[in-house]
């Protein structure tokens, strides 16, 4: 791929609600435009390459029109590869010190397809690139659109998924190719405007917002994970979910002996998808929450590190429905295509 992870400036004469392009026309900014000091990290684990530069962008919006005065971003970005991890990892950290404009980070894909798709809660999401024509309605129909973890695109040969940690806004475009767009920030100054070109009339009252505008530093992370075919067969949400949901990891006291391993709660096969382990809302039992993300039924296995005295079906609200079977540590479960399954757990003491 290449042209990956330039950055866009662009006006922002939206408010809150919805993005809006300045009327008197935008003056975009690309981070190529600028020199770059590049810097080389290696070793046996990791290699890194660290590049700096200056954006200079407008400050600001003068009514419909981006100003003339620029303000100095400086911009770090951080690219890393693991031994043995297929993903590019990349962080970005910049200070803002602009108004009334987007960043967005550009990923050339290089795929002709005409749909993307979009991990959300509890399900994947697939949307056609081409919005529809939107005649009549009081806001245009929109080409940016929520993600919780990752967005691929693919042709069903060759795909691209992207994982994020906290930005939940992408875009698609045909640009001889597809383009996904990663939003990075928007900075605007009011919670809603009635003069936008992309909605007709107020969103919600027209207060000023002036901490909307971000001036302040920002750290933003996502990555790369190239494949073959399509999400659900690469299983590349498995590993755009181990960027987004990292390991937490603490030192402990050394010991003498074999290192030991241990887990609490396995879930198989993969495409059961934990999304939480969690205490009960109202009493002590544990809460075990799994998707199947697949649109085909999945024999489900969950194999306990402990020993329970009762493990029960429930539903959303924590209500039991069923109690389950457990044989030797492991309990059966047949999961309906994109199903939401939840289990109560009760651990015997000791």
């Amino acid at each position: 791929l290449e042209g990956v992870g330039v950055i866009v400036d662009e006006g922002d004469a939206g408010d809150e609600y919805n993005y809006s392009p300045p009327r008197e026309g935008d003056v975009k900014v690309m981070s190529t435009l600028f020199k770059a000091r590049i810097k080389r990290i290696g070793g046996p684990v990791f290699s890194k390459l660290l590049i700096e530069y200056v954006l200079e962008i407008p400050a600001r919006l003068e009514g419909q029109r981006r100003s003339g005065e620029k303000a100095s971003i400086p911009v770090v970005v951080e690219v890393t590869l693991y031994r043995g991890v297929r993903r590019v990892d990349i962080r970005v950290e910049l200070e803002n010190r602009a108004e009334d404009h987007r960043l967005r980070v550009r990923i050339p894909t290089g795929l002709r397809v005409d749909r993307s798709y979009a991990d959300s809660h509890f399900y994947v999401i697939e949307r056609r690139i081409e919005p529809p024509k939107g005649e009549g309605w009081v806001e245009q129909p929109p080409t940016t659109h929520p993600q919780l973890f990752w967005v691929c695109v693919t042709d069903g040969v060759r795909g691209v998924t992207v994982a994020n940690r906290g930005l939940p806004e992408y875009e698609v475009r045909d640009e001889d190719g597809a383009v996904i767009y990663l939003t990075l920030l928007r900075a605007v100054g009011w919670l809603s405007r009635g003069d936008l070109q992309t909605r007709r009339g107020h969103a919600g009252p027209p207060i000023p917002t002036p901490k909307a505008q971000c001036k302040r530093h920002f750290t933003f992370e996502y990555s790369l994970i190239l494949h073959e075919k399509g999400w659900l067969e690469s299983k590349s949400y498995i590993e755009a979910r181990a960027f987004a949901l990292p390991f937490l990891t603490m030192q402990l006291e050394a010991r003498d002996g074999e290192r030991s391993s241990h887990s609490v709660i396995s879930v198989k096969p993969v495409e059961l998808v934990v999304t939480a382990l969690k205490k009960a809302e109202d009493s002590g039992w544990l809460v075990l929450r799994f998707y199947n993300i697949s649109g085909e039924k999945v024999e489900g296995e969950v194999t306990l590190g402990f020993k329970a005295r009762e493990v029960w079906l429930a539903n959303l609200n924590e209500e039991p429905l069923e109690r389950l079977e457990v044989e030797e540590g492991s309990i059966r479960v047949s999961v309906a295509p994109h199903k939401i399954v939840t289990l109560m757990l009760s651990p015997l003491p000791g």
